[in-house]
């Protein structure tokens, strides 16, 4: 991610293909890391939304999740911006009870 106005890198994003269910059905995996400076200005959001325009858009997800470790508050409230909705608890790397929380995309739709 870098910033127009001066072309500073901020952080990065992306989705990750993570399951395919069966041929129609798959999850994304949507993630962002900021720059610690950047925290608080609305990039996670921004670039959070571009993300699930690009996934429907191009058809790469039905389903396309985001996960947080419980305590990181200001990242739960960018995925429930975003319109995510807790679906589950699980182990994620080295957060024993990381939130699961999806959105369901149907043509550009969530």
């Amino acid at each position: 991610m870098i910033r127009r106005s001066n072309n500073a890198s901020v952080g990065r994003c992306g989705l990750k293909r993570l399951a395919a269910v069966n041929v129609v059905r798959c999850i994304a995996d949507h993630g962002y890391l900021l720059l610690h400076e950047h925290w608080g200005q609305g990039y996670a959001a921004e670039v959070g939304s571009a993300c699930l325009e690009l996934g429907s858009g191009r058809s790469v997800s039905e389903t396309i999740s985001g996960r947080v470790a419980p305590e990181n508050v200001a990242s739960v409230r960018v995925l429930q911006t975003l319109g995510m909705r807790f679906w589950k608890t699980d182990v994620v790397d080295h957060v024993l009870e990381a939130l699961i929380c999806r959105v369901e995309r149907v043509m550009g739709v969530h």
